[in-house]
C-alpha cells in the first residue's frame, strides 16, 4: 500500500530491483542524488499509478525502457545526470524530460493544482484532468482567480488559457519523441502573448 517513496539526497548504491513493480499503488518515487547504478528495469512500466518519477543524478546507464510509456498517469519524469540513452548519447532524453516538466508547470500555474493534489488520489492525474476538459469544460479547470472578470473578458482569458494548456499537453505526451521541442514552445507562447496584448489594447 506504499504510495510515496523518497530516498533523495543519500549515498545509496546498488541497482533498482525488478521487484519495484510489487509496489502497485506507488505514486511518487524520488531517488534523486544517490549512487544508483545499472539500468532501469523493464518492470518500472508496471507502476501504472506512478505520477512522479525522479531518479536524476545517479550513475544509471543503458537505455530508458520503452515500458515507461505504459505509465499513463505519469506527470513528472526526471532523469538527467545519468548516462541513459534512447536517442544516442547527445543528451536529447534529458531535454525531452525537461519539456515534460515544463508542461506540467504550465498546468500547475493555470489550474492551481499540483500532480500530488488529493483530488487525483483515485488514480486520475493532472494531465488527464486537463486533457479531458478540452475543449468544452475548460472553465472547470482554469484557476478561478483568473476568471474574476465579466462578459467578453472572460471569453478572452479562457481562449488564451486554453491555448496555453493545449501547448502544455503537447509538452507532456507520453512518448518523448512525440513531444514538442522547447524552441517551438517559446515561439508559441510569444504568439499567444502578442495576440493577448493586441486584444487588450483593442478593448
Amino acid at each position: 500500500m506504499l504510495q510515496h517513496l523518497s530516498f533523495r539526497n543519500n549515498t545509496f548504491s546498488g541497482s533498482i530491483p525488478p521487484s519495484i513493480s510489487n509496489l502497485s499503488v506507488l505514486q511518487t518515487l524520488d531517488w534523486n542524488y544517490n549512487l544508483i547504478t545499472g539500468s532501469i528495469p523493464l518492470e518500472i512500466g508496471q507502476l501504472r499509478r506512478l505520477k512522479i518519477l525522479r531518479i536524476a543524478y545517479n550513475k544509471l546507464s543503458g537505455a530508458i525502457p520503452p515500458t515507461i510509456s505504459n505509465i499513463s498517469s505519469l506527470e513528472l519524469l526526471s532523469l538527467p545526470g545519468n548516462s541513459l540513452s534512447e536517442y544516442g548519447s547527445e543528451g536529447i532524453v534529458s531535454v525531452k524530460g525537461d519539456v515534460y516538466s515544463y508542461g506540467i508547470m504550465l498546468m500547475e500555474i493555470f489550474t492551481r493544482k499540483k500532480p500530488t493534489d488529493e483530488m487525483f488520489e483515485d488514480g486520475s492525474s493532472l494531465k488527464s484532468w486537463v486533457s479531458e476538459s478540452m475543449p468544452h469544460a475548460m472553465i472547470h479547470v482554469v484557476d478561478s482567480t483568473l476568471l474574476q472578470l465579466e462578459g467578453r473578458q472572460i471569453d478572452n482569458i479562457m481562449a488564451y488559457a486554453s491555448s496555453i494548456l493545449k501547448l502544455a499537453l503537447n509538452c507532456c505526451k507520453t512518448l518523448p519523441e512525440s513531444r514538442i521541442n522547447m524552441l517551438d514552445v517559446v515561439a508559441s507562447l510569444k504568439k499567444i502573448r502578442i495576440r493577448f496584448m493586441q486584444n487588450a489594447r483593442a478593448t
